[in-house]
């Protein structure tokens, strides 16, 4: 049975997830929001994944001048709708003012206790925490995926995740804001996923699943998402009989600029 991150707390603050507008120093250029929706249809797995959570990072404000970067490399192919969506929902949601706690951290995910799926994995230890639905908007939607397994903290290797009352446990124990370094299982390799906290929403104990939650708050995201940037798509898909010219483009675009970064 899969359980949710519900904390029982008094009302607090209203919050964002995504609390801040970054300095102008650190806000993507168009040339780099350029390259971030060039690699969305990257054949590299890594640069893909980087690209998404890079573009979900996004403010309400950058998403407009995403938008133009869209508009302009007409047409998109398939790989980049099919990602395009959840980034714009999930960072127009994250600034989506809520009440929430800030003494109590919040992953905005549904988990449960799971084996490892491998005989080598289950060598780590012998089970952990696996992530099976996410919430638009959370920082658990950007930086984890469907089918992620907690194993503890890798900054703290004695810190393990073997339920997820551990889990449940250590994002209790630190506020909003704090950096946590998660040592994950993703699709057969151990990797380290930085994750920021945020503040529990003071109403999540009303809600018995992450849908009830995700369809009361997120309206507006699906609203922005139809107005913006659907349109776009509609009129802007390679179809599937001439996307192959234009994702060659895309991709050698893509790799002779990594090439370049070294």
């Amino acid at each position: 049975m899969a359980a949710i991150l519900v904390l029982s707390v008094a009302m607090g603050a209203t919050v964002r997830a995504q609390e801040a507008e970054p300095p102008a120093a650190t806000q993507p250029s168009t040339e780099q929001l350029s390259q971030w929706l060039a690699d969305l249809a990257h054949n590299n797995a890594d640069i893909r994944e980087t690209a998404r959570i890079n573009l979900m990072g996004l403010s309400r404000r950058q998403l407009e001048t995403f938008r133009t970067v869209v508009a302009q490399h007409q047409p998109l192919l398939p790989a980049q709708v099919a990602t395009l969506r959840e980034i714009v929902l999930h960072a127009y949601a994250a600034e989506e003012p809520y009440p929430g706690q800030r003494e109590m951290g919040f992953l905005g995910v549904e988990l449960r206790t799971a084996p490892l799926p491998s005989q080598d994995a289950a060598d780590i230890q012998p089970s952990g925490v696996l992530i099976t639905d996410r919430l638009l908007g959370f920082c658990g939607y950007r930086m984890l995926q469907d089918g992620d397994i907690v194993l503890g903290l890798a900054n703290q290797p004695e810190t393990r995740t073997d339920a997820f009352l551990d889990l449940a446990g250590i994002i209790r124990s630190h506020p909003a804001g704090t950096e946590l370094q998660l040592e994950v299982f993703r699709r057969g390799s151990v990797i380290v996923v930085p994750i920021v906290l945020d503040a529990r929403p003071t109403d999540l104990d009303r809600f018995q699943n992450l849908d009830a939650l995700r369809s009361l708050r997120f309206r507006r995201a699906y609203d922005y998402w139809q107005q913006n940037f659907q349109p776009l798509v509609e009129r802007g898909v390679s179809s599937s009989g001439s996307h192959r010219g234009r994702e060659a483009a895309v991709v050698a675009q893509a790799d002779a600029c990594h090439a370049t970064r070294g």
